[in-house]
């Protein structure tokens, strides 16, 4: 409810006086002042995806066979070495912990590689959780790459109705 709330009066700026700046210490601080300066605006659409996120989980908990669609799959891979002492200890979990649930991860990945025949996974060992915040070069490498090929299958498929109608 209150989020709801917060949601709405949002244009105030009320939210920004309310709401605590984003404590993610394996993010550079530029990234932070950036989450800070976009959360306020954020909070509606935030909200509308919280609303939808069950039934977005059911329908996507479905979708297991893409056949040849593109996917592309960018993992976090950053080592339990390379976080701070302040950042391993907001973490929550140990060395143990964090081992297992990246093993997991791992494995659930690979699982989401194998839904498209048209599949790429890459693992990016500088970065955390927050892959687009951290690399959005990379993010933006594999949407580039999944519209090239989605428009490179397009205009094959536009090119065989012309072929079949000259023989």
């Amino acid at each position: 409810l209150a989020f709801r709330v917060l949601a709405n009066v949002a244009w105030t700026g009320l939210p920004r006086l309310l709401l605590p700046s984003p404590e993610l210490p394996e993010l550079p601080q530029r990234v932070a002042d950036a989450i800070n300066a976009y959360q306020v605006p954020s909070l509606g659409p935030a909200l509308n995806e919280a609303i939808a996120m069950p039934e977005t989980l059911h329908q996507a908990g479905a979708a297991r066979n893409l056949g040849d669609r593109p996917l592309a799959i960018l993992s976090h891979g950053k080592p339990w070495s390379a976080y701070t002492q302040a950042q391993r200890a907001s973490a929550g979990m140990n060395k143990a912990q964090f081992e297992r649930h990246q093993a997991a991860w791992a494995r659930m990945q690979a699982e989401e590689t194998g839904w498209s025949s048209d599949s790429s996974h890459r693992t990016l060992i500088d970065s955390s959780h927050v892959i687009q915040l951290e690399r959005p070069d990379a993010v933006i490498a594999a949407i580039t790459e999944v519209i090239r090929k989605v428009r490179s299958r397009q205009h094959q498929r536009a090119k065989l109705p012309a072929a079949r109608s000259g023989s």
